[in-house]
């Protein structure tokens, strides 16, 4: 692995710099500590007493305590150039080494020569300046506090000798973690140079790009960095890098722009020399081989690149090995299979299904047909969770994903859908969860090649834990699913009921059956040209849908469903939410015919809830629930339910005073798009043929 080989590299010249940067540390607190100990503190102390004009000698005791920084600049370069120089020398032999290439290195080179001199002299530079902005803002508060409090001239020096000291813990006492922090920044930064200076000289390499180590310590700028510039995305081997708001040659070494040091300090990145890139190499440049690695898609992201950094992600192994000792036993384990003819299968399911999308009605109409046919993600509608966590979302993505832009650019970011094989769209989840009541079904010519998906929701998924990846696996291209994909199933041990539910999968619905729905993420611009049909609610909807679309001059085929599926959620009896069904009103229930009165159910529920909770039902409502208890075997008869459900639609709008308990109170129907009267159509509601 190149980063790791990186390491391995700059660690014994790390360890040598860090050890001389100590010892001139040392040297240097030793210089302080004098200054402390001659500084005639008692006129000091006086003239601090009497002289309303006080920031001008504090401000002279400072400078008598610091260090001088000429000279201690210069120490720094004389004492570092040997360090720098042995390491600049080894990157660069290892670059021309790596690129078969018999030349040596020519560290004589006045642009070497420039570099080395250059990377010493701005190392010496912001460290004494940060050395001595550090002990400025210790020893200045106990200077200015003599004038508030008093104090003795032994009282005063001794806490000036041990603030300095203190400030100079991280540098020279224990483990030294500032002078360890150095040594990598400039060692990484002086390897990556070197490097960067041999390739120059090979005169072969045309096209530089940026690598991380892959792990969640890479700060969000670097992790975009990968992302732009990567193998397939390099840029010209003497052009920036744009990193944050700073401009790097290469990993370590700043050459403009502002907040430079945040970019630099720690960095732990490299660079590597590839084949292509986007824009006009260096004259005078051959090509490293003839192979040119096709140009990537201009709003498909580098979702390759993340799923690898997300399936060595910590939290995911963690995961898994709570469970599965290896990738071999989870695959075994839950799907009885090898990774070889799991991935064939997986594909095979995917290959077989489409893309939908779930959308309220209402908003399809007005902000889609009624307007210019585009669908929307929620950064450019400015609705959604982007305009409340957007951040957090942004954040999230780009590291999902393998997504390299900015929120402006709104097709670069994701339009959200869902895989599925069902014949006849009615997805209760989908609606359950408020996505919405209208199914579109996009041609899978048009975005399959350029969609990825999920085994569950990715946001939601990942969001409730600190580090930026939990527990749904990384997205795989729709064109080209991968097993990885399927390890958000690993959370589950083997012998669970959901791994037994999927162990045998031949549709992507019965895979999906326990992470809610497999998410799609569509990428580029998605519009009504893209759509195969449309299923809706009721014959109404489809007819003011069909002429919307007629006047879009598009064919998109309205296909209203010959039962309401979303009356699956008042009846299945795996569903637990009784407060759904308690939005039906007397009207809505005179309209329901006699089999679904018979599927509600209500009794089983209400049941549970009397015993479960401190609610206890009254007069008629507990009659009947009694009777439908004391029924071995049997439930209420359609009569009697119906009085149930009556009754229930008459106490809940009532509230705390009806009676119900307060899980019930809430008309829930307006939160699930779309329920209006028109779902209780006549022609809807005939039973199911079974």
């Amino acid at each position: 692995m190149i980063w790791k080989s990186q390491i391995a590299q700059t660690i014994p010249h790390e360890k040598k710099f860090a050890k001389i940067l100590r010892l001139l540390f040392a040297a240097q607190e030793k210089e302080v500590l004098r200054n402390v100990q001659r500084l005639n503190l008692s006129h000091l102390v006086k003239k601090l007493f009497n002289d309303l004009e006080i920031k001008s000698d504090v401000d002279i005791a400072i400078n008598k305590i610091l260090f001088d920084k000429t000279k201690w600049d210069n120490k720094l370069v004389n004492g570092m150039l040997p360090t720098y120089n042995g390491m600049v020398s080894a990157a660069g032999k290892k670059v021309l080494t790596d690129l078969n290439l018999s030349l040596e290195f020519n560290t004589s080179d006045p642009e070497v020569v420039k570099f080395i001199k250059n990377k010493a002299i701005k190392f010496s530079g912001f460290v004494n300046g940060e050395t001595a902005a550090g002990l400025n803002r210790v020893v200045r508060p106990i200077l200015e506090r003599v004038v508030q409090r008093g104090g003795t001239v032994e009282d005063v020096r001794e806490r000036i000798q041990n603030a300095v000291k203190k400030r100079f813990d991280s540098s020279v006492r224990g483990t030294a973690p500032r002078a360890r922090m150095i040594a990598r920044t400039e060692m990484v930064g002086a390897a990556n140079g070197g490097g960067l200076e041999a390739a120059k000289q090979s005169k072969v390499v045309k096209f530089k790009a940026w690598l991380t180590s892959k792990d969640l310590k890479v700060r969000d700028t670097h992790i975009s960095a990968g992302i732009r510039y990567n193998k397939v995305k390099g840029i010209p081997i003497d052009k920036p890098f744009k990193v944050g708001t700073a401009l790097l040659s290469v990993p370590g070494v700043a050459v403009g722009g502002i907040n430079i040091a945040k970019e630099v300090i720690n960095c732990r990145c490299t660079w590597i020399p590839v084949r292509s890139g986007v824009g006009k190499p260096p004259p005078g440049t051959a090509t490293i081989d003839s192979v040119e690695t096709p140009p990537p898609s201009e709003v498909f992201p580098n979702v390759d690149s993340a799923f690898n950094n997300l399936t060595k992600n910590s939290s995911m192994v963690t995961i898994s090995n709570e469970n599965y000792a290896n990738d071999k036993m989870f695959y075994n384990k839950v799907f009885g299979s090898t990774e070889k003819d799991l991935e064939k299968q997986l594909k095979k399911v995917v290959d077989k299904s489409s893309i939908y999308m779930s959308i309220k009605s209402a908003t399809l109409r007005k902000d889609i047909l009624k307007k210019n046919g585009a669908f929307m993600n929620s950064l450019e509608s400015k609705k959604g969770t982007f305009t409340i966590i957007g951040e957090d979302r942004a954040k999230k993505e780009r590291w999902m994903f393998g997504i390299d832009a900015e929120l402006d650019d709104f097709d670069s970011w994701p339009k959200y859908g869902f895989l599925s094989d069902s014949k006849k769209m009615g997805n209760e989840n989908i609606v359950g969860f408020g996505y919405g009541d209208a199914f579109v079904k996009f041609k899978d010519a048009k975005v399959k090649n350029r969609s990825t998906f999920t085994m569950g929701d990715s946001f939601n998924g990942n969001r409730k834990r600190e580090d930026i990846f939990s527990s749904i696996a990384p997205a795989s291209k729709v064109t080209d699913p991968k097993v990885g994909t399927l390890k958000s199933y690993a959370k589950f041990p083997a012998d669970s009921q959901v791994v037994r539910r999927i162990k045998d999968f031949d549709s992507i619905d019965k895979l999906a059956a326990v992470t809610e729905y497999p998410e799609t993420q569509i990428y580029g611009k998605l519009t009504i040209a893209d759509v195969e049909n449309i299923a809706v609610s009721s014959k109404k909807t489809a007819a003011l849908f069909t002429k919307d679309i007629k006047k879009l001059g598009v064919d998109v085929k309205v296909i209203p469903l010959d039962f309401d599926e979303r009356m699956d959620y008042f009846t299945d009896y795996a569903n637990i939410a009784i407060r759904h069904r308690a939005s039906l009103s007397k009207a809505d229930i005179a309209r329901l015919g006699d089999d679904l009165i018979f599927d509600l159910d209500n009794e089983g529920r209400l049941l549970s809830l009397a015993k479960n909770t401190s609610w206890k039902p009254k007069g008629e409502m507990a009659e009947l629930l009694k009777k439908g208890e004391t029924i071995m075997g049997a439930r209420l008869n359609r009569v009697d339910r119906r009085k149930l459900a009556n009754l229930i639609a008459e106490e809940m709008p009532l509230k705390e005073k009806g009676g119900l308990p307060k899980i019930m109170w809430e008309d829930y129907r307006p939160k699930l798009s779309g329920w209006t009267d028109d779902i209780f159509n006549q022609d809807l509601l005939k039973k199911k043929s079974k």
